[in-house]
């Protein structure tokens, strides 16, 4: 009874030791994932301004109605996919299926306990 207690002591200080060094990990990649998606936007914001400043100045003003329409539309596709693609990326890269994991692993062995101990 007591090396099974000791070598499931072992077994969650490990697991914890490497949750741990998983959740620091996890720390420094969302703020890498946050400055790179933060400075995509801010070029695709640039990019657009740049875009809208060269449109009005080159496009006659009779013709800027049939420039105007398919341009909103792709803004609108550029930003949902802006929005879209960072969220399919996090839920990906921060799975937290680990902690669940553990959990059953701690409640099967409650369960079973009693069984081990007789």
């Amino acid at each position: 009874m007591k090396k099974r207690d000791e070598i499931y002591t072992n077994l969650l200080k490990d697991f914890y030791s490497i949750y741990v060094d998983r959740q620091k990990e996890k720390e420094k990649y969302k703020w890498k994932f946050y400055a790179l998606t933060t400075r995509g936007m801010i070029f695709v914001a640039i990019m657009l301004n740049l875009f809208l400043i060269f449109l009005t100045s080159k496009v006659d003003v009779a013709h800027i109605s049939d420039v105007v329409v398919p341009v909103v539309v792709a803004i609108i596709s550029l930003i949902s996919a802006f929005i879209a693609i960072p969220t399919i990326i996090s839920k990906y890269l921060f799975n937290s299926q680990v902690i669940d994991m553990i959990k059953s692993i701690q409640e099967k062995d409650l369960e079973n306990r009693g069984r081990y101990d007789e």
